[in-house]
């Protein structure tokens, strides 16, 4: 039981965060809820990077953190450069909460220990 309140406060904490970075504006991320079975969203100018079928202007990041982890993330080609330290998290929230619908939609447990306290520290293009 332990384990599960641990996850669990770990969860609202991550959700918290989320709730911070809406509060604030996205960092003025177009489409902060990007997925749209089958189309995913560019996070920041909201275009279509894949419609189910084709990646039309695919590409992905990779978030590095404090504690030497990584995230992999998803953008449109335009918007993968220049981005700062704040629109980076307002990215990385906005798919805390995609994992956040995930787990509810599918009953897929997310590792919110894991998720909720890194720092970004700086990302590349893949």
């Amino acid at each position: 039981m332990g384990s599960l309140a641990h996850s669990l406060e770990a969860k609202v904490k991550g959700l918290d965060r989320v709730k911070r970075q809406a509060s604030t504006g996205w960092a003025g991320l177009t489409a902060p809820n990007y997925v749209r079975t089958p189309i995913i969203l560019c996070k920041k100018c909201g275009c279509t990077i894949t419609d189910g079928k084709t990646l039309a202007s695919f590409s992905e990041l990779k978030l590095t953190f404090n504690d030497n982890s990584a995230h992999v993330t998803t953008s449109c080609k335009k918007c993968v450069v220049g981005l700062s330290l704040a629109e980076l998290e307002a990215i990385y929230c906005a798919d805390l909460l995609a994992l956040s619908q995930e787990e509810e939609a599918c009953g897929r447990l997310m590792h919110w220990q894991l998720l909720s306290d890194r720092k970004i520290t700086g990302y590349e293009r893949l």
